[in-house]
């Protein structure tokens, strides 16, 4: 969590940089020649958006949860792996 948070200011200015670049072409509504270029726009911010969500909401979480059960089989005492057993 705390990896989450210290890349919490650098996600957002990338993020928003990139969306404030593609906010004036998304928003350009009947101009002419500009259609399919608004319709990408929207497309970049809404995929913009999503994978800023899934990086410091879903990500954290998962991560928090596949770690836990990893800390338990760690405090069991039993070696993961044959290096482990060596030492």
């Amino acid at each position: 969590m705390r990896g989450t948070l210290e890349r919490l200011a650098l996600l957002l200015m990338t993020a928003l940089a990139a969306a404030l670049g593609l906010l004036s072409l998304a928003l350009s509504v009947g101009q002419p020649g500009k259609e399919l270029l608004q319709r990408i726009a929207v497309e970049i911010l809404v995929g913009l958006l999503s994978s800023t969500f899934l990086d410091q909401l879903v990500t954290p979480a998962l991560y928090f949860r596949i770690g836990d059960e990893s800390r338990k089989k760690d405090s069991s005492g039993e070696p993961e792996t044959e290096e482990e057993e060596t030492r």
